[in-house]
């Protein structure tokens, strides 16, 4: 998950900023009403994104108020736990197991095999 600060606004003029409109740069974009923190989770994939910040006032539309370039990486699932209804040390027997990969991206393939 990355973390945007949207701070204060600097303007020569009284213009009030209404909307603050963040594009993430993967298709997604938020519309805010007040600057603070936005959130946003990025799929994984080792790519660079640019986020773009258009500010609405009184005037209208500013488009690209702001940008900031973002480096997303794969982060590698983990096993955290594996789970099976009876020994799988009994020879000749068919069992059916459960495990759970935390994985914060969603491109990504999990594949368990087990002897």
């Amino acid at each position: 998950m990355y973390t945007l600060t949207l701070g204060p606004v600097s303007d020569p003029g009284d213009d009030v900023v209404t909307q603050y409109l963040v594009n993430w740069g993967d298709g997604a974009s938020d519309t805010l009403l007040s600057p603070g923190d936005v959130n946003h989770i990025y799929s994984d994939g080792d790519k660079t994104h640019i986020i773009f910040v258009d500010l609405v006032d009184e005037d209208g539309l500013h488009q690209n108020a702001g940008q900031k370039p973002i480096d997303v990486n794969n982060v590698a699932p983990t096993v955290s736990e594996i789970s099976a209804p009876i020994d799988p040390t009994q020879v000749n027997t068919q069992i059916t197991a459960t495990a759970t990969f935390p994985d914060p991206g969603v491109l990504d393939t999990h594949t368990a095999t087990f002897d």
